[in-house]
Formats: C-alpha cells, sequence, structure tokens
C-alpha cells in the first residue's frame, strides 16, 4: 500500500474538491468513509483495468485492505498527503472544472 500511495503521489491529481468540500474540510466535518474513498481512488487509478469487473474488483480489494490493515491515523495521514496536492472545482464558473 505504501508504495501504491507513493505513485499516486507522484501522478497528477485525480480528482478535486468542491466548494462544499473545502468547507466541510475546514469544519472538520469530512467524513473518514469519504476520505478513505478518496485515497483508495487515487491509488486504483495508477494503472487501466482490464475490464469492469476487474476495476471493482481490484477497487474492493484496495478498500477493503486500506481500511482493515491502516490505523485511522495513517489513513488521516495518506488522506492529507493525497489531499494536499488537490485543486478546488469551480463547476459551471469561468474557468471550467478545476480551474
Amino acid at each position: 500500500m505504501e508504495r501504491a500511495l507513493a505513485a499516486a503521489e507522484a501522478a497528477p491529481p485525480a480528482r478535486c474538491f468542491d466548494e462544499r468540500d473545502r468547507a466541510r474540510l475546514a469544519a472538520g466535518t469530512f467524513s473518514l468513509e469519504r476520505k478513505d474513498l478518496i485515497v483508495g481512488y487515487a491509488i486504483e487509478r495508477q494503472h487501466a483495468p482490464r475490464n469492469m469487473l476487474w476495476w471493482h474488483i481490484e477497487g474492493m480489494t484496495i478498500h477493503i485492505v486500506y481500511t482493515t490493515f491502516w490505523s485511522r491515523q495513517r489513513r488521516e495521514e495518506a488522506f492529507e498527503r493525497i489531499a494536499t496536492r488537490m485543486k478546488t472545482c469551480h463547476w459551471g464558473k469561468a474557468g471550467g472544472a478545476g480551474g
């Protein structure tokens, strides 16, 4: 998992936060489950799946391993490593998504 996380950090950010997400982060109300999903997605997108079935199996495996064997503190640290690189989305505004 550590190598996969390092690869995710080296790649361009997989997603962006919208303004509502940024407000939840600032208020401390962004759920751990959502943080786990963001980290899992960042790890999973490092290679192309063979097909949709494998994509779902791989994503489920990453999520189970990550949430089962990593402590809450390590998961929070992993989220911070990924989240600090994520931009803010500006959907529907001048500049387009992520602009």
